[in-house]
């Protein structure tokens, strides 16, 4: 029977770590701590009776994004399922702002608020560091 390998993870930095440097847990966290942000967002939205989308899009990129994007060049080798974590929680938080339908296009929803998509900022924000 193969041996369990104890789940050792550790936060150094504000990045969390684990044994085998996968950074799924940072993905996650990045997510959560994105969602947390935005959710005082969405209380000034309150429907369409509140803040203009432009208003809210600057909000996002000053407010959520840079949870997510917080190291990133460090964590950017993350699996698919993070990236797409990470895209899906960018998605929702523009359809919110925008007041698009549930199934709108993530592709036509970032187009429409003028935020590039997350694998392009991954990269755009790796190539700067």
């Amino acid at each position: 029977m193969p041996e369990k390998l104890s789940k050792c993870r550790i936060k150094y930095l504000g990045v969390w770590l684990d044994e085998h440097l996968n950074f799924n847990e940072q993905a996650e966290y990045a997510v959560g701590k994105a969602m947390r942000a935005f959710g005082k967002i969405r209380r000034l939205i309150d429907g369409r009776d509140g803040i203009t989308p432009q208003t809210g899009i600057m909000l996002y990129k000053s407010l959520v994004r840079p949870h997510w994007e917080f190291s990133i060049a460090a964590w950017a080798t993350v699996a698919e399922k993070g990236i797409q974590s990470l895209e899906a929680a960018q998605a929702r938080c523009l359809r919110s702002i925008l007041g698009a339908k549930v199934h709108s296009s993530a592709d036509a929803i970032d187009n429409i608020a003028n935020i590039t998509p997350v694998r392009l900022r991954i990269q755009e924000v790796c190539i700067l560091e």
